[in-house]
């Protein structure tokens, strides 16, 4: 809101001060100054665009209307020349922007002139180029530069972006060399006017439009090697890290360092769900986009996915094949899609975007190009260790913690237990009847029971349990925050449980298992790990004896075909 304010309180200022000085023009002049108009309009033509503000040479037909026509022809001739070139290369700026940039101009000009009235500036006999005019010309030129980057940077601060690769010291110096060059221009034009007319004053013009081709060849050199640096340093630090996360936030946080943007996202592909889902997002959306997903054939991202080349959406919004899309097409206009392959598998899709039109250029999407090609690589082994990682600590039957992995959380979760004297309990059960389903059925069977019975265990306790394979028929659950009495009441439970749900093959065999179950919590006696584990493993041996000594159970009738 405070943005939207500005720009339109600098518009309604721009135009109330034009409507104020056009009495003061003298039309009879309007074909000079449609000249300079032109001229302004070349000068926009060749503008060095930045994401801090634009390097343009118009300073200097400013300056020389200023000298030769007064405030008035100045501020129009300013005003119209942005309004016009602007509106013609307008960079993907709406409207709104072009208009702002058009007024941002015709303030400076406003500005420079009162403060070149406060410094004793006239119109003596040899005009505004008369010797005693140096200082309040200086003060002109010092405000006018001064005015045009105060508003920019008030412009953009509610939604500046960190972007070290061009920064404001950056843009102040580059635009203070050719203002530098622009003073004596300006006035040799002017000058030149006065003693052999209008001609030579334009041609002297030139001079200047090819210093500024120089500079933008000169800041595209030094932008090409600050992007040269940034992938030097994403590749470096691309190799320091093995975490998915962590990789993907690099990768967003390097990306800014070269290209601004309004959101930047990666999205991965999960194998289980069969869909893309954001990893990581920088945006004043993130909450909304983290819960976004798309399959392969949906939205942007399936789109390129799909596609597996890197590509660029001018305009969003009037592109066929997001139009009406929900999603990030509905508040990105200007996209760049970059898939994320090894080989020829999609790993994700990395996806810039901004809110204007028209944002990015072949250039933008070269250099994420690279990014996204190193990115690939190091998501692809960081996923590759990660899943190493997880099969070492997983038992390959039923899917859970292996013994292993179950003893390192136990010992973490006992340790803070401990510390913020919070209850711990074990629960460790046992599939009784395994031994002889395995005789009976085969080995294959009884695997289909193990897994089965983990899948019931996991579903019947908290997320927060930590449920493991402990060995053999045995399997064992860490309940955080659990007491004694809700964890034996969580045992028998689950016994119950299990043992009222027949575990089948397709081929008409079924067994019911037969399932001893019991658990052990901290106290004072018990505040090891060994301790915790030794008094679990007790109680189920009494649990199991006391499941073979009930009424009505054998172990002929343990597994029975159905």
């Amino acid at each position: 809101m405070f943005r939207l304010c500005y720009v339109w309180a600098v518009i309604g200022l721009g135009l109330y001060l034009l409507i104020q000085s056009f009495p003061a023009l003298d039309l009879d002049l309007a074909a000079r100054f449609g000249a300079l108009v032109l001229l302004g309009v070349l000068a926009e033509w060749l503008v060095v665009s930045f994401p801090h503000g634009q390097l343009s040479s118009g300073f200097a037909v400013v300056l020389a209307t200023f000298l030769v026509f007064g405030p008035a022809a100045a501020m129009w001739v300013n005003g119209l020349a942005t309004l016009v070139g602007q509106g013609i290369v307008n960079r993907g700026n709406s409207f709104r922007t072009t208009l702002f940039n058009a007024a941002q101009h015709v303030l400076a000009v406003s500005g420079g002139a009162w403060t070149y009235a406060a410094l004793g500036g006239g119109v003596p006999d040899g005009g505004r180029l008369a010797a005693g005019n140096i200082v309040p010309l200086l003060g002109f030129a010092a405000v006018y530069f001064a005015l045009n980057h105060l508003l920019v940077y008030f412009y953009l601060h509610p939604r500046r972006r960190a972007f070290p690769s061009i920064n404001w010291p950056d843009t102040l110096r580059w635009d203070a060399a050719l203002y530098l060059f622009a003073l004596p221009v300006a006035a040799l034009m002017a000058y030149l006017y006065r003693i052999a007319g209008e001609t030579a004053a334009l041609l002297f013009f030139l001079p200047i439009l090819a210093l500024q081709l120089f500079l933008r060849r000169a800041v595209r050199l030094e932008l090409t090697n600050r992007e040269l640096t940034v992938l030097y340093e994403v590749a470096k630090r691309l190799g320091t890290s093995l975490h998915v996360n962590r990789l993907i936030e690099i990768i967003l946080s390097e990306t800014r360092r070269i290209l601004p943007y309004h959101t930047a996202a990666v999205f991965l592909w999960d194998e289980e769900r069969e869909l893309f889902h954001a990893c990581a997002v920088r945006s004043p959306y993130a909450d909304d986009i983290r819960a976004m997903v798309a399959g392969r054939d949906e939205g942007v991202v399936g789109w390129a996915a799909e596609r597996k080349e890197p590509a660029i959406v001018e305009d969003a919004r009037d592109d066929p094949r997001f139009a009406g899309e929900p999603g990030l097409a509905q508040f990105l206009r200007s996209l760049i899609t970059i898939p994320l392959m090894v080989e020829d598998e999609v790993l994700g899709v990395f996806l810039v975007g901004d809110r204007r039109p028209g944002a990015y250029d072949r250039r933008n999407l070269h250099v994420l190009t690279i990014i996204g090609g190193q990115a690939a690589v190091a998501i692809y082994n960081a996923l590759l260790c990660e899943r190493t990682a997880r099969l070492a600590s997983r038992d390959p039957l039923t899917g859970l913690a292996n013994r292993h992995q179950f003893m390192l959380r136990a010992r973490a979760e006992l340790d803070r237990a401990r510390e913020e004297e919070e209850p711990l309990s074990l629960l460790l059960l046992e599939l009784m009847n395994l031994a002889e389903v395995n005789a009976r059925y085969g080995q294959a069977f009884g695997d289909r029971v193990l897994v089965q019975a983990g899948r019931m265990l996991t579903a019947h306790l908290p997320a927060t349990a930590v449920v493991a394979r402990y060995g053999g028929r045995v399997f064992a659950a860490l309940l955080p925050g659990v007491g004694e009495v809700a964890a034996a009441e969580t045992a028998t439970g689950l016994a119950r449980a299990l043992e009222q749900r027949p575990i089948g093959d397709g081929e008409g065999h079924e067994v019911l298992p037969a399932v001893a179950a019991a658990a052990a919590a901290l106290s004072r006696g018990v505040m090891e790990l060994d301790d915790l584990l030794a008094a679990a493993e007790e109680a189920l041996r009494h649990a199991a004896d006391e499941r073979r000594a009930a009424a009505g159970w054998t172990r002929a009738r343990g597994a029975r075909p159905r």
